[in-house]
């Protein structure tokens, strides 16, 4: 398992590679939805003229905070990267060993509104990076809920195990490779 650390540059050419993806497959979304935080950071250097944004957060982001992310700033990269590869396989273990169960999302009126008129739309659901996939899925499942007939495809930058509950349609990186993104809370640029 390797750790690719992003730069504010090289993040944006992957969020162009990510749209010639899609372009290339020949998809025009009616409709972009991002998974927040991360989502919203890629469809917006995805360059489409408008999004959605959903949100739904893993209990294990909620708890990354404080003195913890000061220290872990302050750390060699190659050690960094040591611990993201731990926390990786950790959560891995925790996630096979979970039974999932479909989080409800809270979907804002306006978009529950354009998805209910809308017929037998093209909707692409982009986020940064999938491990279990639960939230990918998720958010699939919440949109279906409220759309009749739609084509939904999914984008993301990596894909870190091999065994997801829902491949994306479309993504750079599968298996194994951590991304560290500019926002990242171990990265050294992040606020």
């Amino acid at each position: 398992m390797k750790v690719l650390t992003l730069t504010e540059s090289s993040f944006l050419e992957h969020c162009h590679s990510l749209r010639e993806m899609v372009d290339g497959d020949g998809f025009q979304p009616d409709m972009v939805i991002a998974i927040a935080t991360g989502g919203m950071y890629v469809a917006g250097n995805m360059e489409y003229p408008k999004f959605y944004t959903v949100f739904l957060q893993r209990p294990s982001t909620k708890n990354k905070k404080g003195v913890i992310v000061s220290v872990i700033k302050k750390l060699p990269r190659w050690m960094a990267d040591m611990l993201r590869i731990i926390e990786s396989r950790i959560l891995a273990v925790r996630d096979s060993r979970r039974t999932r169960e479909a989080t409800p999302i809270q979907i804002d009126t306006s978009l529950a509104k354009e998805l209910k008129s809308m017929e037998n739309p093209r909707i692409l659901i982009v986020d940064d990076a999938v491990d279990s996939g639960f939230t990918l899925a998720d958010v699939v499942e919440n949109v279906k809920a409220h759309t009749g007939n739609a084509d939904i495809r999914t984008a993301v930058i990596t894909v870190t195990r091999e065994s997801t509950i829902i491949k994306p349609t479309y993504c750079i990186y599968r298996n194994s490779l951590l991304v560290r993104f500019p926002w990242s809370l171990d990265s050294q640029d992040s606020g």
